[in-house]
């Protein structure tokens, strides 16, 4: 489908336009526009295919979509300035584009909230395209560049990939969540954690093996966050995450990473952990994480070439820790090889932060070496019953929302369902213990929808999570023939041993 699509977006460009090198700036302006809308309008379509029925998908239907693009672009008077390449995403073109494109998708029988959705995901798209279709024809549109002086505000070529890579990161949480339409921001509901505070006379007493008297203060994680990265402190400059297996860690770290870079303006790297050689130096492993990245070149820890204020965000120490204790040591030196990197960074003047997420053992094993306030903290689920709430210092009054609420309301939103708030047989106490977490209360969701098990107060949690792994399971046989490349033709069984 995606050949097909690029084929004739492409045949119809160059019957549009013939362009010679002496032509204007405009003629290629308008090319460079049209021929990334149609590399992200093939990639969007490639990636949502399982959402169609595969024969409404004919080179005719598709030629179609391709005719309401040259319609609105011959009506779109082009004006390329500074402002545009840093923020093409505000093209008005998206805008008007995208209501025909959704009318098209609803009437190839996509539902109405899907076809919202996936429209939703174009501006990203755009901007990763223009930016490719850009450095593959860099020469053709130089005539751009000399008319505007330069195509992003005079910045240098490193810059432009770090506008490249935001753009990235943005799409990252853009992306659909596992088979759905939407994508993660249209759900995500901001996380609230902890940090434990030891008073200064409850550390001596705690010396003389007393007992220490800890409090736990709520915050809000993205708030108290962002307020240390926009306050650089070299003597606190590394922060852990640390939370339980879909607490909503890895997602965090996402959105976290596309809110500092677009909105703070601070270059952020981010960095998955099982993609990263930890037993090496930190600056050389920096450095050939970035060189497979198609957006990065260099290395932005290095003291002479790097970024003097940078954000790296190291997600997944727990998946070390989990591989036994060698694997824990090196997670170990990690840890110590941060903190003296940091120390390094330090004295050379360079505002460097780095933000680590881990699951609760691996960062209990590091506890010890991070002696600053706020430098840890500890995720909490989407409710907190009201008889434990007594335990943490809540000055905001964070624990008094239950979550959930929010987060059904915006899953109603997106999945075209009646939702306002969570569905009330859901939310006894005993369900709480899944629902109050961003991945099993998604999972929940799934077995509510296939109404394959009456939820109620005698409703165990064995027969729950016996559902819910048929409930993923069973996503590959969804409508239209779908199938999930993970468990390909895995009989359930055999799903389930390889799931235990």
């Amino acid at each position: 489908m995606q050949g097909e699509l690029e084929d004739a977006t492409e045949s119809l460009a160059d019957a549009l336009i013939d362009l010679e090198p002496q032509e204007k700036a405009g003629q290629l302006a308008w090319l460079l526009i049209y021929r990334a809308f149609t590399a992200a309008l093939a990639e969007l379509l490639h990636d949502s295919q399982d959402l169609f029925n595969q024969d409404c998908l004919d080179d005719a239907t598709l030629e179609s979509l391709t005719n309401i693009l040259g319609d609105h672009l011959d009506g779109l008077e082009v004006s390329i300035d500074s402002e545009f390449f840093r923020k093409p995403q505000q093209l008005p073109l998206l805008t008007e584009f995208g209501k025909s494109m959704q009318q098209w998708l609803v009437g190839l029988s996509l539902p109405e909230i899907q076809a919202q959705a996936l429209v939703q995901r174009l501006p990203d798209k755009f901007v990763l395209a223009l930016h490719s279709e850009w450095l593959k024809d860099s020469e053709r549109y130089a005539s751009i560049t000399a008319a505007i002086d330069s195509p992003f505000t005079k910045a240098a070529q490193q810059q432009r990939q770090w506008l490249h890579y935001s753009a990235w990161l943005r799409e990252q949480v853009n992306q659909r969540t596992f088979a759905e339409a939407f994508s993660l921001q249209s759900v995500y509901v901001p996380l609230r954690a902890y940090y434990e505070e030891t008073p200064k006379e409850a550390k001596h007493r705690a010396i003389e093996h007393e007992k220490s008297e800890t409090t736990r203060y709520v915050v809000d994680l993205q708030t108290e966050l962002t307020q240390w990265v926009q306050h650089f402190n070299a003597d606190d400059a590394v922060r852990l995450i640390s939370g339980g297996p879909g607490c909503g860690k890895s997602s965090f770290c996402k959105m976290f990473a596309s809110h500092v870079a677009e909105q703070i303006g601070i270059k952020v790297l981010f960095i998955p952990l099982h993609l990263f050689d930890l037993s090496a130096d930190l600056i050389d492993a920096v450095g050939r994480f970035v060189n497979q990245s198609r957006y990065l070149v260099g290395n932005p820890l290095d003291a002479k070439e790097g970024e003097s204020r940078l954000l790296v965000i190291f997600d997944g120490l727990d998946e070390l820790s989990m591989q036994g204790k060698a694997a824990a040591q090196v997670a170990q030196e990690f840890i110590d090889e941060v903190l003296r990197k940091l120390d390094h960074f330090a004295t050379q003047k360079l505002q460097r932060q780095i933000l680590i997420s881990g699951r609760d053992l691996a960062v209990q094993a590091n506890a010890n070496k991070l002696r600053q306030p706020k430098q840890i903290w500890h995720v909490l689920p989407y409710c907190v019953p009201e008889k434990q709430r007594e335990q943490y210092q809540d000055l905001l009054y964070l624990l008094s929302e239950d979550q959930r609420q929010e987060w059904w309301k915006k899953y109603g939103q997106v999945s075209g369902k009646s939702y306002q708030s969570m569905p009330d047989n859901l939310s006894g106490e005993k369900l709480a213990e899944i629902t109050c977490w961003p991945l099993l209360n998604y999972l929940v969701a799934l077995s509510y929808q296939r109404q394959q098990l009456e939820f109620d107060s005698d409703t165990s949690l064995n027969l729950v999570y016996q559902d819910l792994l048929e409930a993923v399971y069973e996503r590959q046989y969804e409508g239209n023939n779908r199938r999930h490349q993970g468990t390909g033709n895995l009989s359930f069984a055999n799903f389930c041993r390889i799931s235990a």
